[in-house]
Parts: C-alpha cells; structure tokens; sequence
C-alpha cells in the first residue's frame, strides 16, 4: 500500500555517504500512481495527492537482515559534475521532506543540489543546499 506524497513525514535510512557532500541534477522522480498501483515516471511538477511511494527491499548495514521501507526514485543525470544516467533510491523520509515542495512545483528538474548525509542511520540528518538552476 503506497502513501500519498503529501502525507511523508520523517522516519530514516537513506543511502548517502556519511559526511560526504555530494551534488546532483534530477531528470524526473518514480513514483506509485495511487489510483492504478503502478510505479510512473515523472518528469514534471509531481500531484502530491495522486502519487505515492514505492517500497523498497534491502538489507540493514546495521543488521544485515532485509527490511521494506517506502521511498521514491530520483533519476539522477549529472553527479558531482559528471553526466551519469542512474537512480538515487531515497527512503530517508528526513531527505525526502525537504525534497517534496520542489518536487511538487517541478523546480527538483532545474536545480543543483548538494546534499550531505550526517550520522548512522536511523539518527541520520540532511543538509541541503539548493545551488541554482543551470546556464
């Protein structure tokens, strides 16, 4: 069962290297339309109330056993000023809020983001800093 977008509210684990600022520009975001059940693909403003989360499978670094976990995919295009062609899976919701206002005005398509994961999860931070939209 997904949850509307709308309704994220901070729970952890995230995939980012502890410390590390990283800087990424988004091509469009993964999401569950909720009246189909189907994952889409988005590649503009985001409906916070017609789109949800996914879920996600992985194993706990910290216990080593599978856990499920709702989240969203940003497809990433340029990493730390490298064109790449890849997805950041997040299912920090503490990340994830602060994305949602961008994603749901469709402004996570022209902004550079450096991002920076503090802490082991489930305590993890997030600092993000918007740098602008490109030339």
């Amino acid at each position: 069962m997904s949850t509307p977008l709308a309704g994220i509210r901070s729970r952890e684990v995230g995939e980012l290297p502890d410390g590390v600022q990283k800087n990424f520009r988004f091509s469009g975001v993964t999401v569950m339309e909720l009246a189909s059940g189907n994952p889409v693909f988005v590649t503009g403003p985001v409906d916070l109330h017609k789109y949800g989360d996914l879920m996600f499978t992985f194993i706990s670094p910290r216990t080593g056993q599978s856990q499920t976990r709702p989240g969203v995919t940003l497809h990433v295009s340029e990493e730390d000023g490298k064109a790449v062609n890849k997805p950041l899976n997040i299912i920090s919701k503490r990340l994830l809020e602060q994305l949602i206002p961008d994603l749901a005005s469709g402004v996570y398509l022209t902004t550079l983001y450096a991002i920076t994961a503090s802490g082991p999860p489930p305590n993890t931070t997030y600092e993000v800093v918007r740098k602008g939209i490109p030339l």
